[in-house]
């Protein structure tokens, strides 16, 4: 079969996946080919689309503008505005559409306006959507908090509500309505968490979906014994080591300014006490970038490693860590607690995004109700400190099946054969 990928970045977190689908679906002797906007990996199979003239006079008159605090308006404003517009030159990718069986989509953001899609849908091809966070089921933004606005209308945007008046979220949202009931693309979610939130959509609601669940790459996920692990990475074998990561580790949906109420409550109430003092070798270790992230402490230590880019170094860091702290609030994955999963690391999560389908409570770590950093807090010493519940814990993470019976690319292949005419 012929894959064609559409993304909007081959590096960033979306285009890192999909260049890795990309790899294996070649893998299985298929076909693939990648269009991004935006390329900084060298390869004959990927393309980059031209931006439509008019959208790019847009965007280089916002970026004149450096008035700091109208710098939220700038970001906001143009991810609202793309999908009512034309914003590619169609004609960059209409031959690469001829010639494929299988479009996969993985954002409308920046690529896929309404006219765009009505014209890819003129070939006939089969098209999933491969949502990697809500913006397709919204009016436009990525990431809302708890806002349920999606569910119905998008009419009061607590993102921009500048834009209100000009009703751009709910103009954006009934026009998704429109293309998806008209088109019926399928849509490939990556776990039972993304199936809830894309059935509860006024968009998607009636939407054909397939749960393909996202792969980790079998070079994270070498087996290392810990001390082994922690002496490559020059890491000392006695300290407890909490690992939280994320591209942005100040983002308000990664939670990490509630992990840090939660250590702070590990501190206050577990480390302070006399008796407790030798447990003080305590250390958090981050990655990815901290902007506004910092945590500072005489008793939990704290290492920023910034952005890790080699497998074998994130590998190396899932067998060194102790437990993985994932205090995410509204994440479709995120990809590390998988990642940590495959490398029989505990982990602590709230109890959102891939967590459900790979996190067993008490067996291969703690599922926790959202926002309650107490529970998190209690949980993360019993992990590490309590010798008992550590060792089932440890145990069981040994013995845990993650239940992946095929891979991710696999599971599209064998999805997709369903669609394709036979000759």
């Amino acid at each position: 079969m012929k894959f064609l990928i559409l993304i909007n970045n081959d590096s960033d977190g979306v285009g890192q996946v999909a260049i890795n689908l990309s790899n294996n679906l070649k893998r299985l002797n298929h076909q693939v080919k990648v269009s991004t906007l935006h390329a900084k990996i060298k390869n004959e199979n990927i393309n980059i689309i031209v931006r439509s003239f008019y959208l790019r006079i847009i965007s280089f008159l916002l970026n004149l503008i450096k008035i700091k605090r109208i710098k939220d308006f700038k970001k906001n404003f143009l991810e609202l505005f793309w999908f009512g517009n034309s914003t590619i030159k169609f004609n960059a990718i209409k031959n690469d559409i001829k010639d494929t069986d299988i479009i996969i989509i993985f954002t409308f953001n920046k690529i896929i306006s309404k006219k765009i899609f009505e014209k890819i849908m003129q070939y006939n091809k089969v098209i999933f959507l491969r949502p990697l966070d809500i913006e397709m089921a919204t009016g436009g933004c990525h990431f809302n908090g708890n806002c349920q606005n999606f569910i119905n209308n998008c009419d009061r945007c607590p993102k921009l509500n500048f834009l209100n008046f000009l009703n751009i979220t709910r103009e954006n949202l009934i026009e998704k309505e429109r293309i998806v009931k008209k088109y019926k693309p399928k849509v490939l979610v990556q776990n039972t968490y993304v199936r809830k939130i894309f059935e509860k959509s006024s968009i998607f609601k009636d939407a054909e979906m397939h749960i393909a669940r996202l792969d980790v790459r079998k070079e994270r996920k070498f087996f290392y014994t810990k001390d082994n692990a922690r002496e490559i990475l020059n890491l000392k074998k006695n300290e407890n080591i909490i690992l939280f990561g994320a591209f942005d580790l100040s983002a308000h949906h990664k939670g990490g300014h509630l992990l840090i109420d939660a250590l702070r409550l590990l501190e206050t109430k577990y480390l302070k006490s006399e008796q407790h003092k030798i447990l003080r070798d305590t250390r958090i270790i981050t990655i990815g970038e901290k902007n506004n992230f910092a945590y500072e402490s005489n008793i939990i230590k704290w290492s920023h490693l910034g952005l890790i880019n080699s497998d074998k170094n994130l590998n190396l860091l899932y067998r060194a860590a102790d437990l993985l702290a994932c205090p995410s609030i509204q994440c479709f994955a995120p990809h590390i607690v998988s990642e940590a999963v495959e490398n029989k690391l505990p982990v602590i999560s709230f109890d959102v995004g891939v967590a459900q389908d790979d996190v067993k409570h008490g067996e291969n770590g703690f599922l926790v109700p959202c926002y309650d950093t107490s529970i998190f807090a209690k949980y993360i010493y019993q992990v590490l400190f309590n010798e008992k519940i550590r060792e089932q814990i440890f145990t069981s993470s040994k013995e845990f099946n993650s239940g992946r019976t095929e891979d991710e690319a696999t599971t599209i292949v064998n999805c997709s054969s369903k669609f394709i005419p036979k000759n």
